[in-house]
């Protein structure tokens, strides 16, 4: 069963390696982190929080209600954030940085490259509380924590 990892741990501060291809190995990492995901009820979850070395994450957020922030089930495979709009100030908590919370800046628009489970790379453009996952999520793979870019550093 896999665990999510918290800081101070170095799996969490270095950058994934890219996937080169989807396969089963990668299929199944996918539905063990979900059930992760779902047991430490978080919106969002990196393969280095669970110990692995892969630029994979997965999204999900189901709340009856706030509907407008639903986000069926995602997964973002070799992401790279492309364009970025709007910066505004928020606050965010982690799985690997449990029962603390940060206030950081993310963008209100993004657009991103991805590659799917079928191995296409294509282009997504987002906005709001999805925005905002993914780019929590992209800083994950690549070594970046909510405690290293909170504004004034500061742990709210």
């Amino acid at each position: 069963m896999l665990k999510v990892i918290t800081y101070p741990n170095q799996k969490l501060t270095k950058k994934t390696k890219h996937i080169s291809r989807i396969n089963e190995p990668v299929l199944k990492l996918i539905e063990k982190m979900k059930i992760v995901m779902y047991e430490y009820h978080g919106v969002g979850l990196s393969a280095n929080q669970v110990g692995k070395n892969m630029a994979l994450s997965i999204i999900e957020y189901n709340d009856e209600n706030i509907s407008d922030k639903n986000i069926p089930f995602l997964v973002l495979v070799n992401p790279k954030i492309i364009k970025k709009e709007k910066p505004y100030l928020t606050t965010e908590g982690c799985l690997s940085l449990p029962k603390q919370e940060f206030k950081v800046e993310r963008y209100d628009k993004i657009e991103l490259l991805n590659t799917d489970l079928n191995n296409n790379r294509s282009k997504i453009k987002t906005n709001g509380f999805l925005a905002q996952i993914i780019q929590h999520e992209t800083d994950h793979l690549n070594g970046i924590l909510l405690c290293n870019i909170a504004i004034n550093n500061e742990n709210i």
